[in-house]
């Protein structure tokens, strides 16, 4: 499935995903379990957004294409994903909005690109974040899972939270 650049996909019944979704719009439809697919930001020009505004529930794959410089995933709903989202480009932006949640439980090793996080919003992670890498924002990360090591300065704006048997 391929979403036009400001087009919304909506399904009340939610998505049942086992291939690939890519585009620059809105995702409103719940991504509902069991699937096993992979939804990625991808934009045709800069600065073209995926918004994912629904309960995506493990089992998918969230990616974000390098070809354009701010091509931003955003998760506005609830995410779950066992897989780590690969971040190596500065052109790859991840976003959590004010309202979003995002739980990845594989080790992220994020070497680029920048992460931002809206006021309200929740990151949980393990892995390392390179200082190349830009973070931004109001919201709060939670080192989950493992060792979550930010190799460069935090903005004093982000909260960090430790969960039980973490390192942070």
């Amino acid at each position: 499935i391929t979403i036009a650049s400001g087009a919304t996909l909506a399904d009340t019944s939610g998505i049942a995903n086992t291939g690939t979704i890519t585009g620059a719009g809105t995702i409103s439809a719940n991504i509902n379990a069991g699937g096993s697919g992979t939804i990625t930001a991808l934009g045709s020009a800069a600065n073209q957004i995926l918004n994912l505004t629904g309960t995506v529930n493990t089992g998918q794959t969230l990616a974000i294409d390098s070809t354009f410089a701010g091509t931003t995933l955003e998760i506005s709903g609830t995410a779950t994903t066992g897989n780590a989202i690969a971040i190596s480009n500065a052109n790859q932006n991840l976003e959590i909005g004010a309202a979003g949640n995002l739980t990845i439980n594989a080790s992220e090793s994020i070497s680029n690109g920048t992460i931002n996080m809206v006021s309200g919003s929740k990151l949980t992670m393990f892995g390392t974040v390179a200082a190349s890498t830009t973070l931004s924002g109001t919201g709060t990360i939670i080192a989950s899972g493992g060792t979550l090591d930010f190799q460069g300065a935090l903005p004093s704006t982000l909260a960090l939270q430790i969960a039980a048997g973490s390192t942070l």
